[in-house]
């Protein structure tokens, strides 16, 4: 008995398969690439957006922390939290560049009790003009100490 052997007679249209198998690796691997590095940029530019905002309520705090420093008549503007437990100020700093607006800071300035001891807590929520996020920054001071303050952990 002879053995069963398929034998091709016409082999053009291998070629043809060998193509098409080649062409869609080919393509799967750059739409794979291409999907990776969307996500790449898309990731980047959140990050960045993310940033500028958390700049912007440090920005905040900061500009909260000199206010509450800054002297009123004879006496700093701290001590008006200080003379008054339930006092709570909020604010909205608009930032600039230049000319253009890049977003605004609401600052809360309050005195709060932690851990049965007394702060005056800055708490700062920063958004940009276009943006879709907005970050939260904190900073508690000590009343018997200014120069004792405590960051208190970035929120996205």
């Amino acid at each position: 008995m002879k053995p069963f052997r398929l034998k091709l007679k016409n082999e053009e249209g291998v070629a043809i398969v060998w193509v098409l198998i080649l062409m869609t690796i080919v393509i799967t691997l750059t739409a794979s690439m291409t999907f990776i590095a969307q996500q790449d940029i898309l990731e980047t530019r959140l990050h960045e957006e993310r940033l500028k905002t958390y700049y912007v309520a440090l920005a905040g705090v900061d500009l909260g922390y000199a206010s509450l420093m800054a002297n009123l008549g004879s006496e700093p503007y701290i001590n008006q939290f200080l003379n008054n437990s339930a006092k709570t100020v909020t604010d909205t700093i608009e930032i600039y560049d230049g000319a253009t607006k890049q977003g605004e800071a609401v600052v809360t300035l309050e005195s709060v009790t932690v851990d049965s001891k007394r702060w005056i807590r800055v708490y700062s929520v920063g958004t940009l003009v276009d943006g879709t996020q907005s970050v939260t920054s904190i900073l508690r001071i000590n009343p018997d100490n200014t120069q004792h303050t405590i960051r208190e952990a970035f929120t996205p």
